[in-house]
């Protein structure tokens, strides 16, 4: 039997012409190219969470694709290229997918390299702000399925006896208490699992100015009328 060993060695760079260059290490019986490879970090998350992808063993001034499950995705920068070493550091956004394992790529003509991000649960809200009594539908996704769930807002209660369906999703509304102005956490758990979102409560902004605006401008109305009547009356006598 061939015995395998380690071997380390250096080697001049002749004189080439300017352009990107492949290192192939090989022996007798074996040859292999410095392998491409990328890191995510996180490695797992919701929908929205912003993954830093860092890939090395690229050739030089290359520019690179990222897809996020077969799709391409809007990187930052928006113009990915390797540097002269072959690496390159790229951020992107997590789309709109359900819940598990997706494939990160990175692309360049037949060089590909790849990692997994796990999309975990997770909770919408709609609308994400408004007024103390503002009805807000809250969807979850991802959970156990057919499992109680519990929504809070300030860590009090608003949700409760319903379970996820079959697939581990929920819909649920529920009336914004009464908090002054500012942010609050809505958080679901189900089986000791959990997903967040934020909503602010603002001012209502839905026409109540414009009521107010038109009540003060007939009591207005309504004053200078008197006042005109009370000059007619004991000022201006004929």
């Amino acid at each position: 039997m061939r015995k395998k060993s380690l071997i380390l060695s250096a080697f001049v760079i002749s004189v080439l012409l300017a352009g990107a260059c492949a290192v192939l290490v090989s022996d007798e019986e074996n040859s292999a190219a410095l392998p491409r490879s990328i890191s995510i970090l996180p490695a797992s998350g919701d929908v929205g969470t912003t993954v830093t992808v860092t890939g090395s063993g690229f050739n030089a001034e290359e520019v690179i694709t990222i897809l996020f499950a077969d799709a391409v995705v809007a990187t930052d920068p928006s113009v990915v290229e390797t540097d002269g070493s072959g690496a390159f550091t790229a951020t992107f956004v997590v789309p709109s997918n359900s819940p598990g394992t997706y494939v990160v790529r990175a692309y360049v003509y037949m060089d590909t390299a790849d990692a997994d991000f796990v999309i975990e649960q997770y909770i919408t809200i709609s609308p994400a702000s408004g007024p103390v009594g503002k009805t807000v539908t809250v969807k979850g996704y991802g959970f156990a399925v057919s499992s109680p769930v519990t929504v809070t807002f300030d860590g009090v209660s608003v949700i409760a006896g319903i379970n996820t369906d079959g697939s581990g999703a929920f819909t649920a509304t529920f009336e914004v208490p009464s908090q002054p102005l500012g942010n609050y956490a809505i958080v679901a758990t189900v089986a000791g699992k959990s997903g967040s979102a934020v909503f602010t409560i603002a001012e209502d902004s839905g026409g109540g100015g414009s009521n107010i605006a038109l009540i003060a401008g007939a009591a207005a109305a309504a004053v200078a009328v008197l006042l005109l009547a009370v000059y007619f009356v004991f000022v201006k006598k004929p």
